[in-house]
């Protein structure tokens, strides 16, 4: 079903569109409103499929009608497209019409040479080119989600990672807004994998993604690299005491006992942390600074340690060590 809204006070007019679609549109649904106010109180109450607008109102200019109809949400979805407007005129003035396409209009009639077959032609083209539009904003959806995020976890995959953290570097050049680098690697996943089988590690990732997502702060995000690494960026209240904070919380978050169906398992995590500008200017160097500090909380059994400003060793500035799984 098609559901037109005709805004027009002309009711002769009125007239000859609801006939030109009520006997060429199997189930059309119209409604008719005689002025621009009670036209856009209709718009905003009810979804409409396309809107048939005049462009001469006896309390509002059509032009500047069309400005709000086009900029208000379909169906209240802010990120679908414009509900298409077809604008009608008594005058043939080209000037009209150029404004009229610049405001978002997808077609204009002139009423002096209005017939059946112009109009149901523009209805039915301005519904199909909207229909395609959302079909090409879902697939856009989905090619985004595939592109960005991680499918098992939920959480950012690595180009998201690399897109955010160009981000920071950028906004840090710009502005010297201080940002943190977390990197992750699971401990003892793997007897996970081995033990039960792939199946149990995929529900062990997605529940430690999960988990993560539970303890980011404001802005700041988590991701999945591949296998069981994983990174965090840091974006509000960054301090060596708030990133080591936060990271006591993801050890203790990450160890807790996963329910794996036929058991529970534990695993626990290495965390590497690198502070902009403290650890380092460029995305390459807080990577490169981060990774060492995770080995470094790696070869001592787990939990975190932070990057040496000085050559990216953790050894200087080693924070602190979770209690470890015995």
């Amino acid at each position: 079903m098609i559901r037109v809204l005709i805004i027009d006070d002309d009711e002769v007019d009125r007239i000859k569109v609801r006939w030109s679609l009520i006997c060429h549109i199997p189930g059309v649904e119209l409604i008719e409103c005689a002025d621009g106010r009670s036209g856009l109180a209709s718009f905003k109450a009810e979804p409409f499929d396309c809107v048939v607008l005049d462009y001469r109102l006896p309390d509002c200019d059509g032009l500047d009608l069309l400005s709000e109809l086009v900029a208000l949400p379909a169906g209240g979805d802010p990120a679908g497209p414009a509900v298409p407007v077809v604008m009608l005129t008594g005058a043939g003035n080209e000037a009209v019409a150029v404004e009229a396409m610049k405001r978002g209009a997808v077609d204009y009639l002139t009423k002096r040479s209005l017939s059946s077959p112009a109009i149901v032609r523009a209805v039915r083209v301005a519904v199909d080119r909207a229909a395609r539009e959302r079909l090409l904003g879902a697939d856009t959806a989905r090619l985004v989600q595939l592109a960005l995020y991680d499918s098992l976890t939920g959480l950012g995959n690595r180009n998201l990672f690399g897109h955010q953290l160009d981000q920071l570097v950028a906004r840090h050049r710009r502005n010297g807004v201080a940002f943190g680098l977390m990197l992750m690697d699971l401990d003892r996943f793997k007897e996970i994998n081995d033990t039960l089988g792939h199946r149990a590690g995929d529900v062990a990732l997605g529940e430690i993604g999960r988990r993560l997502r539970v303890l980011a702060r404001g802005a700041d995000s988590f991701f999945r690299l591949g296998g069981d690494e994983f990174a965090g960026l840091m974006v509000t209240e960054v301090s060596s005491g708030d990133a080591a904070i936060l990271a006591d919380r993801i050890i203790a978050a990450v160890q807790a006992p996963l329910d794996l169906g036929v058991t529970l398992r534990s695993v626990s995590v290495s965390l590497g942390l690198a502070l902009c500008p403290d650890h380092g200017g460029t995305g390459d160097a807080l990577l490169g600074r981060a990774d060492a500090a995770m080995y470094f909380a790696k070869r001592r059994g787990g939990g975190y340690a932070f990057a040496d400003a000085a050559d990216g060793n953790a050894a200087g500035l080693i924070v602190g060590c979770a209690a470890r799984l015995g």
